[in-house]
């Protein structure tokens, strides 16, 4: 516990102030020094004094558990400010020091504003150290579940869950951003933004989990609340995940309105990564609906901007997407080949592209007579695929591998994988032929 002159000289140096500063001419510099160290007590009119230029009420040096919270209080409000300004290092410098100086009056009396200092803690340490940050952040929880203070709880809960979804540990995630969303439902206006932060974090755990139906619902209720209040944060985000969820229940319908809306709000917001990110969800949508000249014309777009803006990955993505519409029209232009080549060559094994890519490219050697490559091929995109359910031209390959089987009457792998094709929510729509 701190004695009377230590939390004289704890608020001195934290204003910055030399002895000879803060005693002006009351007393000398001597004097202070020996209050400070405990060797002589200030009278009550010295005391106060003292008290006015440190700009606290006397209270503070009287009562230990009042001295802690105003350092603490003081402190959540400077940690807040350097978060808001970028400063995470000065945040954390600021913090640890304080935890270190608390030696052991850590009690109840100050378990929210310590699960508020914890929590800025846990998110300064986000950027920088992951698991240090859910540590600290489990900190914050551990005191704050202590107190109703539901807004630094909800951020607690918001950060701990978004660092289980980066780990892969989905089902972690989904229970700490449910905590979060639940404490948020009945928040005010101001803090609308944190609200609709968490409800996206939430989602995008739906869409991983393939929970479409729940994620439907659920970014609906959100996208009512944003256009009742007029606050459209992450209106073009949440459109972008349900036109996901669109896609894999096969309403391609919606899933054009709803990128329409977010390609709106980025025109708006001059979000122009974004804005055309979307075109490429556009151009796959209309491919899925059968309109191959909208999807061409929007993933031609996309592609050159992507390519000016030397955005590698997004433009490889691009001209994938542009593969597969010039596959099912039935003019290709005469450079389909290279477009085709140049792009398996550059892209991943991990693109979720490469697997219907490699189908397309073993369609049009077994096309040409090229057998052997062509099952390779088949294979290949077979063992990388990781959702075929996802893929739109994995069918190919698996109706490619079946022709091959049945011209090598291998009659039981030709059903098999006839069957699996047949599986698939994305039919392929083209005949495959070879000699």
């Amino acid at each position: 516990m701190l004695t009377l002159g230590q939390k004289i000289k704890a608020i001195r140096k934290e204003k910055g102030l030399t002895q000879a500063e803060l005693v002006e001419d009351r007393i000398t510099r001597n004097q202070l020094s020996l209050i400070e160290n405990g060797i002589n007590n200030p009278s009550i009119s010295t005391l106060k004094f003292i008290a006015q230029r440190l700009n606290v009420p006397m209270s503070y040096f009287l009562s230990n558990d009042d001295f802690s919270m105003h350092k603490c209080q003081r402190l959540v409000t400077k940690a807040e400010s350097y978060l808001d300004a970028g400063e995470d290092d000065k945040a954390i410098i600021e913090i640890e020091s304080f935890l270190g100086s608390l030696n052991g009056i850590e009690d109840n009396t100050l378990s929210d504003l310590l699960g508020r200092v914890y929590t800025l803690l846990g998110i300064a340490h986000y950027n920088k150290d992951k698991s240090r940050s859910k540590q600290v952040l489990m900190e914050a929880i551990k005191y704050l579940e202590q107190t109703d203070h539901k807004l630094y709880l909800s951020k607690a809960y918001n950060y701990v869950g978004v660092i289980h979804d980066q780990e892969g540990d989905l089902e972690q995630a989904e229970l700490y951003l449910t905590k979060a969303n639940k404490l948020m439902l009945n928040s005010n206006l101001e803090n609308a933004i944190l609200k609709l932060n968490i409800a996206y974090n939430l989602s995008f755990i739906y869409l991983k989990q393939e929970k479409y139906t729940t994620l439907i619902d659920f970014v609906n209720d959100n996208l009512k609340y944003s256009k009742k209040y007029k606050v459209f944060h992450n209106f073009g985000e949440f459109n972008m995940v349900l036109s996901a969820a669109y896609r894999y229940t096969l309403n391609n319908k919606q899933a054009i309105l709803c990128t329409l809306k977010s390609i709106e709000y980025f025109q708006f917001s001059d979000d122009e990564a974004n804005k055309y990110t979307c075109y490429i969800n556009l151009g796959i949508f209309y491919r899925l609906s059968g309109d191959y000249d909208n999807s061409m014309k929007y993933l031609e777009m996309a592609k050159k901007y992507f390519e000016y803006t030397e955005k590698t990955t997004k433009a490889l993505n691009s001209s994938a997407e542009i593969v597969k519409t010039l596959f099912l029209t039935d003019d290709k232009c005469d450079n389909f080949s290279k477009l085709l080549n140049d792009t398996l060559n550059n892209i991943s094994d991990s693109n979720e592209n490469k697997p219907d890519l490699l189908s397309i490219k073993g369609i049009c050697l077994l096309e040409s007579n090229q057998i052997d490559e062509a099952y390779k091929l088949f294979e290949k995109a077979e063992a990388i695929a990781t959702k075929p359910e996802h893929l739109e031209f994995i069918a190919y390959a698996y109706l490619g591998i079946s022709k091959i089987c049945k011209h090598n009457n291998e009659w039981e792998n030709a059903y098999k994988y006839l069957d699996k094709a047949n599986a698939l929510p994305n039919k392929a729509t083209r005949n495959i032929s070879f000699e």
